[in-house]
């Protein structure tokens, strides 16, 4: 499996969906605690092919729903609407259902339970891309090939994950940076211009009266 970093820097990216600057910090954080919630399930067996065990229900598509139903409701107070929940419940559904999709694409002795409760089926991915660490997939848990390094291991999530999400966080703050700067120029740019000259209504002559 991805180790827990590797599921919360990808998971973190899905905070960009999220414009609300109040609460933007919150949610994630909580994004970083939905993509590592299914490995709660370390609690079960590890071994065998049911529901309550490894790679079980809890890395299911329900338990992803369920996930955004829950996380997305400690905002009930504070969204403006319908539509900003089902944008909250989206994204937390995402956080967890990305952790999933990772460990599919583990190399391990078994796979992942998309559709529990409803069956207790285990799939991959037609591609593996990472390492597992636990399931023995070598004498001591890494890739066989690769040699037994922890580093070696983890490079292909440094690679695929890691990089280009803080490429993208990179990126990102560059061009924001750089609009907010654009901004600033135009908004603070004096502005010179031309006094308005104002036209003086001309005093009308009155005749003067003559003595008498």
């Amino acid at each position: 499996m991805a180790i827990f970093i590797t599921h919360g820097i990808f998971a973190s990216l899905f905070s960009f969906l999220w414009r609300e600057k109040k609460t933007k910090f919150t949610v994630f954080i909580l994004l970083f605690l939905a993509s590592i919630l299914p490995d709660i399930d370390f609690i079960f067996d590890e071994k065998g092919s049911g529901m309550l065990t490894h790679r079980g229900f809890t890395h299911s598509i329900f338990f992803a729903a369920v996930t955004g139903v829950v996380f997305s409701a400690f905002f009930l107070s504070v969204v403006k609407s319908f539509g900003q929940s089902l944008l909250l419940m989206l994204i937390f559904f995402l956080a967890s259902f990305s952790h999933t999709c990772l460990d599919a694409m583990t190399e391990a002795s078994y796979g992942v339970c998309f559709f529990c409760p409803f069956s207790d089926e285990r799939y991959f991915f037609p591609f593996t891309l990472f390492s597992s660490y636990t399931t023995g997939v070598s004498k001591k848990g890494f890739r066989s090939g690769l040699g037994n390094s922890v580093w070696i291991t983890l490079l292909p999530e440094i690679l695929l994950v890691w990089i280009p999400t803080f490429a993208v966080y990179g990126i990102t703050s560059y061009l924001g940076n750089k609009s907010l700067s654009k901004l600033s120029n135009n908004t603070y740019k004096p502005i010179s211009s031309k006094p308005k000259e104002v036209s003086r209504p001309i005093p009308k002559k009155y005749p003067t009266q003559k003595k008498r």
